[in-house]
């Protein structure tokens, strides 16, 4: 029994949830699958190239200060205390290594899983592999800081982000020219001002 034990695999440092990029992005939630709320650990200028609508940036510098992670933890539990939205952290690449985890390192990343497991976060989650896993299509669905280009640089990946450009022009356009239609509609059918008397 021994021998079969040692030739199982180690658990991974922490066990929380292992996390898919779909499973991050606020405009892809279903019913009765929980609502994300980012904790995104990379370094501000990564931060800056792209984060999820739902993100709370908590930079290396200061996911050191253990005041600053308690403060974030406090204002995730208002959050996640109304239900159906848990935190997930994201890292760079893969929160177990250092290389995954520049800054902070993967140890610290640990400490930071059980500050939020000690704390009741039940259903607390890790994106797989980080940032680096997410695909093209997650990384669009970014908000990106007016002030940076965005970062989807990969083999072939030039020609679908021109097309999703050209596919958001003409959406944009469209959306336009129908809320154009819309104010001729309403502005055509309003009350006459009533008079003070």
């Amino acid at each position: 029994a021994d021998a079969g034990a040692a030739a199982q695999p180690m658990p991974p440092p922490y066990s929380v949830a292992w996390l898919q990029g779909d499973e991050l992005d606020p405009s892809l939630h279903t019913p009765g699958r929980l609502r994300r709320w980012v904790v995104d650990l990379r370094p501000e200028a990564e931060h800056k190239r792209g984060c999820f609508a739902l993100t709370r940036h908590l930079p290396p510098a200061e996911a050191k200060r253990p005041e600053v992670r308690e403060a974030v933890r406090a204002e995730l539990r208002e959050i996640c205390d109304d239900g159906g939205v848990a935190p997930a952290l994201l890292t760079s690449g893969d929160p177990r290594t250092d290389k995954g985890t520049p800054g902070l390192g993967a140890q610290l990343v640990r400490e930071i899983v059980d500050e939020f497991l000690a704390d009741g976060f039940a259903n607390l989650g890790v994106l797989q592999g980080g940032f680096h896993a997410l695909s093209l299509e997650q990384r669009s669905a970014m908000l990106v800081s007016d002030d940076v280009a965005p970062d989807f640089s990969s083999p072939g990946q030039t020609d679908r982000l021109a097309g999703a450009k050209a596919a958001a022009e003409r959406a944009k356009a469209e959306a336009a020219k129908a809320g154009e239609k819309l104010t001729r509609v309403f502005s055509f059918g309003r009350k006459p001002a009533r008079s003070k008397a």
